[in-house]
């Protein structure tokens, strides 16, 4: 199995603190890697600084061995790597569709619309369980209905990789257990995913490899039982 993304030495500082500290891990490819820690432990960073939407103050983030850390978002999408936001961040008077759309017209190798990008909104928003509502309005869409809208954004772009950030906060039981089986879904397509996310019991169930990070800095990394049991974890994180 090969390296689909490699972050290296990444550390962020904004005005002297530093949001990350010397971040280096791999994801390998087919993966679901799982990023945990405290309230400002720099997850939600280390997914802008990998999408582009944040520079590194250093360090280097590599694509399929391919250096992106300093490329624009949109080129990084292109490349093959689209996210979600946390909150959720629709396009509150375009349509369900018209939003997919958009990640479709910006997708991996694709530029402006085309019916080729509408089939591929098309498919997400089926994949996703939301073709009924293609023509409603998304602001009028429930809390669990926009967190699908988000990853079906992100799945018209045609991603290798997609960065799941906090996709089932504010769900009610059954709306977490529809979203689970999504996200496994997602792999099922051979997507590698990552995956911020709080509940350690979503956490061991779905992902194969966990990312523990405390102050900015790395922690721990390894299967969920290998961080769960991992002392320095549970003083800092677990408690």
């Amino acid at each position: 199995m090969s390296v689909m993304l490699e972050c290296k030495s990444l550390s962020v500082r904004f005005d002297g603190l530093a949001a990350l500290s010397d971040v280096t891990f791999r994801v390998q490819e087919g993966d679901l890697f799982g990023v945990i820690g405290p309230n400002g432990a720099g997850k939600t960073t280390l997914f802008n600084v990998i999408s582009g939407t944040l520079r590194p103050t250093s360090g280097e983030v590599y694509f399929q061995g391919r250096r992106i850390s300093g490329l624009a978002p949109g080129r990084i999408c292109r490349l093959g790597i689209a996210g979600t936001f946390q909150p959720v961040r629709p396009f509150a008077s375009l349509s369900v569709f018209e939003n997919v759309l958009v990640g479709a017209c910006f997708g991996r190798d694709r530029r402006g619309a085309s019916k080729d990008s509408e089939r591929h909104a098309h498919e997400a928003l089926r994949f996703v369980g939301l073709e009924s509502k293609a023509d409603r309005i998304a602001q009028d869409l429930t809390p669990a209905e926009k967190k699908r809208l988000e990853i079906a954004r992100a799945l018209a772009t045609d991603p290798q990789v997609i960065l799941l950030d906090e996709v089932l906060s504010g769900l009610t039981q059954v709306e977490t257990t529809e979203i689970l089986a999504l996200v496994r879904r997602i792999q099922d397509k051979g997507i590698t995913a990552m995956l911020i996310e709080h509940v350690m019991r979503v956490v061991m169930e779905l992902c194969g490899t966990v990312l523990v990070l405390h102050h900015g800095a790395r922690l721990a990394q390894g299967t969920p039982q290998e961080v769960m049991n991992n002392p320095e974890v549970i003083e800092a994180y677990l408690g």
